[in-house]
């Protein structure tokens, strides 16, 4: 008969006002999942204004609010690892202890395909300082260089005599069969690559067949959704990827998204610095 019960979308005013105590004991979430058409949702968190996804405007709206001693969230598997939400998780750690307890199947909801996580907050005795070890770039080991695509390819300009552009869907053809990208087009300053190098998709998981390195010999335009490393010899290359196929489940772990999965810079360097 004591408890009180609100219920309600958190990024309206309803649940708050219904809300009679300044903190709640147990806050239990399942935000929307859904970024379709948004590119982010703007939320206050102690007086700093983030730009984040839908869910976790969601969590941070509840933690600020209600300032919950513990909390239970179903999340998009993406609210753990994205680079959109990566400051507010560290903001967030400085109150709370953010535990996954579980991953959930895309199959586990009845109409919806979605990678989720269910996640434990507890609040800290005391706040600790905010990590500033995300943002050092980890140096790889033996002059390998790892070089993120820049060119999407609804802006990619074809010229014919322009650099091959090379984008995720060639990288089995190329390492297979040695299919050089047939498209030319105009480059930009960003994600251009020759020589020997080791390609991965930026979004999808990888394939084994397609993880051998591979020499191109001339200066190539990198899609936005191709990571390479570059290699100053192929047996250095061939090295890289002997030890990536030995630990090609850390690999595939570096994968991980509510949808399609997906890697990012920052995951793969760390991998291949680890190695």
């Amino acid at each position: 008969p004591s408890w009180q019960l609100v219920c309600g979308d958190a990024l309206t005013p309803h649940p708050w006002a219904a809300l009679q105590q300044s903190s709640a004991d147990v806050a239990v979430l399942n935000p929307p999942f859904s970024m379709v058409g948004t590119r982010g949702t703007h939320v206050q968190y102690e007086g700093e204004s983030l730009r984040v996804s839908t869910a976790m405007a969601h969590v941070m709206t509840v933690l600020d609010r209600a300032k919950p001693c513990r909390v239970a969230a179903i999340l998009p598997e993406s609210w753990a690892f994205s680079q959109l939400d990566a400051p507010a998780r560290d903001i967030i750690s400085r109150q709370y202890s953010i535990d996954v307890i579980k991953n959930i199947k895309n199959s586990t909801f009845q109409g919806a395909r979605a990678n989720c996580l269910l996640v434990a907050f507890t609040r800290r005795h005391r706040p600790r300082k905010l990590s500033t070890a995300s943002s050092n770039v980890v140096p790889l080991p033996y002059r390998l260089e790892l070089v993120r695509g820049g060119l999407p390819l609804f802006e990619a300009k074809v010229v014919g005599a322009g650099h091959p552009y090379l984008h995720s869907t060639d990288i089995v053809p190329l390492t297979l069969h040695g299919i050089q990208p047939k498209r030319r087009v105009q480059p930009i300053s960003r994600g251009l690559v020759r020589g020997h190098v080791v390609l991965f998709p930026r979004v999808g998981l990888p394939k084994r067949e397609g993880c051998c390195p591979v020499f191109l010999p001339r200066w190539t335009q990198l899609s936005d959704c191709v990571l390479a490393v570059t290699s100053p010899d192929r047996d250095t290359a061939n090295g890289l990827c002997n030890l990536l196929h030995a630990e090609w489940f850390a690999l595939l772990a570096c994968y991980s998204g509510t949808g399609a999965r997906f890697t990012t810079e920052a995951r793969l360097r760390n991998l291949l610095a680890s190695l």
